[in-house]
């Protein structure tokens, strides 16, 4: 089977600034000036990377711009970002999910930037919003997360999870950073002695060597044969089974339950978005920003378990506090993706707007009764 090399995530700027850059600035909403400030921003932040985090592994690494923040709290930051901690005198609304509720585009697009705006005046408080979307997370990093933040005091009136996609993309349950945690027990668990007794640094020599410019233009040489040579041959999705896809449903069922217990003794309302996804119910002609030789990515996945997720749903409907978004593009005979699966700023904003008509239509915003105050305003920072 032919290996492919992934992309960097910095290389659709190859295709905005290419074969898609009459379509780049509306898709982002961004002016002809702010586009390189963007993404120079955007290159800087993967730059920076990630930062370790207790129980859920990774977070994004604090960023300041002026088109893309990451708080040093662990959220994006919002038009508007209310203050952390949270105060008591507002309507505060977690909201998690994985990139696309992160969002792949400026600060002020994005779903949960649209959302606090579609919700402005629907409660007797100001609602705001803190945008805990990390890229990469499904349903068990988000509820471990959301359990953290309450563990330590941080108790929202309301917690959004958005997923689907990733859930089925991460099928076994293992997180993006598990092979990275992974060798470096192994290699933390081998490491020996050597005749003087000191414990010798091979990873560390590793990667000094590979800083060295003669092996990184050697690697780059191989990485360049690679994609000339190997991602022309036709991509292969990875199916599956239905029994594969019944085992995530399952996984996604019991963190929803483990979140709505949780948000039962401590008066907060949990609210489960099944999200849009390129891959169930759109017709991909139409999905002009899709990868040219691998398709979806192996997002593909989600679609085939999208199918077998819309007949649990028929068959044991999950209530008020669940919202079908999966639908939404239907009758969109329009882009709606500025890469394989992250959406456009319209498609984000027509999300945001499905949301909030679900929340206000069911009641779902109403106060609930609290049994413990938050102790948010004096948790540690």
């Amino acid at each position: 089977m032919p290996r492919f090399v992934q992309d960097d995530p910095n290389d659709i700027f190859s295709r905005l600034n290419g074969s898609l850059k009459a379509h780049a600035l509306g898709w982002f909403r961004l002016s002809a000036e702010q586009w390189p400030v963007y993404e120079a921003e955007t290159r800087l932040m993967h730059r920076f990377g990630y930062v370790y985090e207790p129980f859920v592994e990774f977070r994004h690494s604090p960023v300041t711009g002026i088109t893309l923040n990451m708080s040093e709290h662990g959220f994006r930051p919002v038009m508007e970002q209310g203050p952390w901690p949270p105060p008591s005198d507002q309507y505060t609304i977690f909201f998690f999910g994985g990139s696309t509720a992160m969002h792949f585009g400026p600060d002020w697009t994005g779903i949960a930037n649209r959302l606090q705006d579609a919700l402005a005046g629907s409660t007797k408080k100001q609602v705001k919003i803190y945008n805990f979307g990390r890229g990469a997370y499904f349903s068990s990093q988000e509820a471990l997360l959301y359990l953290d933040l309450v563990c330590r005091g941080y108790i929202p009136n309301m917690a959004i999870f958005l997923d689907g996609l990733n859930d089925f993309y991460f099928h076994d349950g293992v997180p993006a950073t598990g092979a990275i945690f992974r060798d470096a027990l192994r290699r933390h668990a081998r490491s020996g002695l050597d005749e003087t007794g000191s414990r010798p640094n091979w990873h560390a020599l590793r990667m000094f060597w590979n800083s060295l410019p003669v092996p990184r233009l050697i690697d780059r040489l191989i990485d360049r044969h690679l994609t000339r040579t190997e991602q022309t041959a036709v991509y292969r999705t990875e199916s599956l089974t239905p029994m594969a896809a019944d085992a995530v449903i399952r996984r996604y069922l019991f963190n929803k339950n483990v979140i709505e217990r949780v948000s039962e003794e401590n008066g907060t309302r949990a609210v489960f978005v099944w999200q849009p996804v390129p891959g169930y119910r759109y017709d991909l002609r139409h999905h002009i920003a899709m990868h040219p030789t691998q398709g979806l990515c192996g997002h593909e996945r989600s679609g085939m378990g999208y199918a077998r997720m819309a007949e649990w749903v028929a068959a044991s409907p999950m209530g008020d506090t669940f919202i079908w978004l999966a639908d939404l593009q239907d009758e969109r005979a329009e882009p709606l993706y500025v890469d394989a699966v992250h959406y456009t700023a319209a498609f984000a904003d027509a999300i945001a707007d499905a949301i909030a008509q679900a929340l206000v239509s069911r009641g779902l915003l109403a106060p609930s009764p609290r049994p413990r105050v938050s102790d948010s305003e004096t948790a540690p920072t």
